[in-house]
């Protein structure tokens, strides 16, 4: 089974956020700014035979924003409001380009009727910027700090299921690899010897076994 689409939107106000004042954390803000996204999808899902299944999906985003962050009224070192600088950015952050996904599934079809079901996946996902960052922090050297790079991540689980599917268990285990993967981080301050920026990782290498039974 192959499915695939092409999309366009236009986002007459896609919200984003953004720290205005880079020395001030708690000067963060939401804002609604035009914005336009295109790209491609492609999944085959393939039935190698009839206790094997293959599937593939791959995408392509290219999202970014028709207009620049609005430019705001900051306190200047001598009292006065001063204009800030507009945001550089161009393309929407927290958004990888592109996504490729693979997961295999094969099922052993066990001598009393119980079915065992081996199951394996991965996700790459492209580098890019994963928060907003203000041009007063982009001057300041911040853009590699909201960079992340291309990422692998894979998940491996075992299900046992008895042959009327009233009891069943799952071993698995999440991000075999232990990737280091950052989710989001907020750049609050660069200041030499003071940088401020609190970091979300995705979850590291996690093992579990699920019971469960249907009465």
């Amino acid at each position: 089974q192959v499915n695939a689409d092409v999309f366009y939107y236009r986002y007459g106000a896609y919200q984003d956020s953004l720290t205005v004042d880079p020395q001030n954390p708690s000067s963060a803000a939401t804002f609604a700014i035009p914005a336009r996204a295109s790209g491609l999808e492609l999944d085959i899902n393939y039935l190698l035979t009839a206790d094997d299944r293959l599937r593939v999906s791959y995408g392509y985003t290219d999202a970014y924003f028709t207009r620049s962050f609005p430019t705001f009224l900051l306190p200047s070192t001598t009292g006065a409001l001063a204009p800030s600088v507009p945001n550089v950015e161009s393309h929407i952050a927290g958004i990888p380009p592109t996504t490729i996904d693979a997961s295999y599934d094969h099922v052993f079809k066990l001598w009393n009727g119980s079915r065992l079901t081996a199951h394996g996946d991965a996700r790459l996902l492209s580098s890019h910027a994963i928060n907003t960052i203000s041009s007063g922090n982009y001057a300041k050297g911040g853009e590699p700090f909201v960079e992340v790079g291309t990422a692998i991540i894979g998940d491996l689980g075992l299900s046992w299921s008895s042959p009327s599917s009233k009891y069943s268990a799952t071993a698995y285990c999440r991000n075999i690899g232990d990737n280091t993967y950052v989710t989001s981080i907020i750049l609050n301050s660069l200041t030499p010897g003071a940088i401020s920026a609190p970091v979300t990782l995705y979850q590291p290498r996690t093992y579990g076994i699920v019971l469960s039974a249907r009465f």
